[in-house]
């Protein structure tokens, strides 16, 4: 008995140290680094001008009907994506989601991309305690063209729990888990059933552009820190010309037209790669 009691003494001392930790794959992003926001822009900049670039409809279709573009692909490094999550996401969705401040408690959030899972993670420093949560995802467009994020694993620092098991205590315990400040978005039940597998986080994962256009995902593949998207972009007959930007579309639509920051060019008209 005394072993036992010893040995979970010990087990629980591990826990605790790996709760502490921040997993292999978190790098901390300085958001005052000038190269920080240079990244971050030019990722911003560069997904502005492709999702507004001039795509033709192939093949045509009988009058009246939809049109759609061949499918396209751009790809984006978890460095570039997480130098925007912290220097560009806080003002946008303060700006155009119902969120009235950033939540004090959100210190950083990562992402990484590896072996077909998306990583996500929030820092997140409540009472003083620093924690790093992190849920291992595996994104799947189905055949209904719904977005599906369910979560496999939820680690809490370095220690690794079964998601399922993990979000179904924790809905339940949301009130003493989760700040105030983050639970009351609405957002958070939608994103908490979508990693539980039991809804997906989009119906028609698509894009609204200003001038009536849709950018659609078809597709999410995560390797060696790189997220590859396929899209298409689809438009009604009578929408305006995509060669004619309106006004405010114009003023969006700064940076190169082929290749972002160190990436370089197109590799193809098709394919393009987003980086800093």
């Amino acid at each position: 008995m005394l072993l036992l009691i010893a040995l979970l003494t010990v087990g629980g001392f591990a826990a605790t140290a790996m709760m502490r930790r921040s997993p292999a794959w978190w790098r901390a992003v300085d958001v005052r680094d000038p190269e920080t926001l240079v990244a971050a822009r030019d990722v911003e900049d560069g997904l502005t001008t492709l999702f507004h670039m001039d795509r033709r409809a192939s093949p045509s279709p009988a009058n009246g009907q939809p049109l759609a573009s061949d499918e396209w692909r751009f790809t984006v490094r978890a460095g570039d994506a997480n130098a925007w999550l912290n220097t560009r996401l806080p003002a946008w969705l303060t700006r155009s989601e119902d969120l009235s401040s950033w939540p004090d408690e959100v210190r950083q959030l990562q992402v990484d991309f590896r072996n077909g899972t998306i990583w996500l993670g929030v820092e997140l420093d409540v009472g003083g305690m620093v924690r790093v949560l992190s849920a291992e995802v595996h994104p799947e467009v189905r055949e209904d063209g719904s977005l599906w994020l369910p979560a496999r694993v939820i680690r809490i620092g370095t220690l690794p729990l079964p998601a399922g098991a993990v979000l179904s205590t924790a809905k339940g315990r949301a009130d003493d888990l989760v700040p105030a400040s983050i639970r009351r978005q609405a957002d958070t039940n939608l994103l908490w059933n979508a990693f539980l597998g039991r809804s997906a986080v989009a119906l028609e994962p698509a894009i609204r552009l200003p001038d009536g256009r849709r950018v659609r995902i078809l597709g999410l593949r995560a390797s060696g820190g790189v997220l590859e998207v396929r899209c298409r972009t689809e438009w009604e007959p009578q929408a305006p010309s995509a060669s004619a930007p309106l006004p405010d579309e114009a003023s969006m639509q700064a940076g190169p037209t082929e290749g972002f920051g160190e990436v370089g060019a197109a590799r193809s008209p098709n394919r393009h790669a987003l980086g800093g």
